[in-house]
């Protein structure tokens, strides 16, 4: 199921959108200036399917409906009553199929309220609270409201207390949630938060953001040896099973592939291991026997034949996180200048400036640090058949660098399967792709 349009009435009490997305290929960018809800728009929808409705009590509108390409599509309505002195207001989430009864998210946003505030005052390192009402973030001095903590630390609270966020809500609506996958890129990507159990001491509590670079990077490492240590047990499985096989090959020869085709499925698979090694993801062996040297008869070209084809096997199993990569070190290399990027299993990101100095990737500049950021969450954060948002991408960037973002995006949206909607307020961003762009301009007249 993907959504196929956005709307929203009255946002602001001013502006009605009209979102299509542009499903063949797969990006959709809503532009316009400030003020006109671009960011809003992609915090509502990824609160909807969060679960976290605390942004609709805050946020003035009277609609907000997505449609998907199943046709039914789903709906928050909000209604203001009462008086001046006393006003209430009537939040319910519609569904488009009949038979199915609104849900009253007014009151669902207060019941569970207190469980993801003690979540994220248990969990997030410098949370402290100071009143019935309130709490300070010790770090940035910044305090919170109920409402605000939920809506600022979101992401937190659906990775971490996904039950808790669930547990209040009908059938239905899981189950839809369950069938879309959204992913949020926010415009203060530099830095995330720590948890408490990674503070070496409780003085280090305060330091509670690390720099994205340094997590991603460690991140990376960690899944390289994750994938090693799966390649590893598949391996040993076909090695255990090699001597049987081959004595059957023997004994009962079956390759009829010349010696031709033998040596240029050896090329091919030296070239592979080439790139797996440029990747971080093998060790080249400077000492393999090379079977280049050596005359090939029949019993030769049938062991060869289980050989390339065990082989094979085995490094196909990378193939995902190896295209990943190598499209990875791609845009990062035509970027980046005066510095190059290598990537180790134990090490993650290591970076070489010209003069050959190492250099940490917490030095790059905000700039180099916001693209590094944007293509790591794009290759390797997201789940296939999601859709990401994107809030303003062009941060940072040179010119040069918000022009050729689209074309890198493209290439991404293929190798990690994935659909994108970008906010931004940068022709450069946009380039010459206006015909993917919604313009969110002057307020509607109804």
């Amino acid at each position: 199921m993907r959504i196929v349009k956005i709307e929203v009435e009255k946002l602001f009490g001013i502006f009605n959108h009209v979102i299509p997305f542009f499903q063949e290929d797969r990006i959709t960018i809503i532009h316009g200036p400030n003020g006109v809800g671009k960011t809003m728009i992609l915090k509502m929808l990824k609160s909807l399917f969060n679960l976290n409705f605390s942004i609709f009590q805050k946020i003035p509108f009277k609609a907000f409906q997505v449609s998907f390409s199943d046709n039914t599509h789903l709906r928050i309505e909000k209604e203001l009553g009462g008086s001046q002195e006393n006003p209430t207001e009537k939040i319910q989430l519609i569904h488009s199929e009949r038979g199915i009864e609104p849900f009253n998210l007014s009151s669902k946003v207060r019941r569970i309220g207190p469980q993801m505030l003690r979540s994220i005052e248990a969990n997030i390192p410098g949370i402290v609270r100071i009143g019935q009402n309130q709490w300070i973030n010790t770090n940035s001095n910044r305090v919170f409201s109920p409402s605000e903590m939920i809506d600022h630390y979101e992401d937190f609270l659906s990775q971490h207390s996904p039950e808790r966020v669930r547990e209040h809500f009908p059938e239905w609506l899981k189950n839809i949630q369950g069938c879309l996958s959204l992913g949020f890129i926010s415009t203060d990507r530099l830095y995330i938060p720590k948890s408490r159990s990674r503070a070496r001491n409780r003085f280090e509590e305060n330091e509670n953001l690390s720099y994205s670079v340094l997590e991603y990077s460690q991140e990376l490492a960690r899944s390289i040896s994750e994938n090693l240590a799966r390649s590893y047990q598949f391996s040993s499985n076909l090695d255990n099973s090699f001597p049987i096989r081959l004595l059957r090959t023997i004994e009962n020869p079956q390759s009829s592939a010349s010696e031709e085709a033998i040596r240029a499925d050896l090329k091919s698979l030296e070239n592979k291991r080439e790139r797996l090694s440029s990747a971080g993801l093998l060790n080249t062996e400077k000492d393999r026997f090379n079977v280049f040297d050596h005359a090939f008869n029949d019993l030769t070209k049938n062991v060869l034949a289980v050989y390339l084809e065990d082989t094979k096997k085995k490094l196909d199993f990378f193939n995902e996180i190896l295209e990943k990569i190598e499209l990875f070190q791609k845009i990062i290399g035509k970027r980046f200048k005066y510095k190059s990027m290598r990537i180790t299993r134990n090490e993650g990101l290591i970076f070489k400036t010209d003069a050959n100095l190492i250099l940490s990737p917490d030095c790059l500049s905000s700039g180099e640090q916001h693209e590094l950021v944007l293509i790591y969450e794009l290759l390797f954060k997201v789940k296939p058949n999601s859709l990401i948002l994107i809030d303003e991408p062009e941060i940072s960037l040179h010119i040069e660098w918000q022009k050729e973002f689209l074309s890198d995006l493209s290439e991404i949206t293929k190798v990690s399967n994935i659909e994108a909607l970008i906010a931004t307020h940068s022709p450069d961003i946009i380039n010459d792709r206006w015909d993917l762009t919604i313009d969110l301009g002057v307020p509607q007249n109804e």
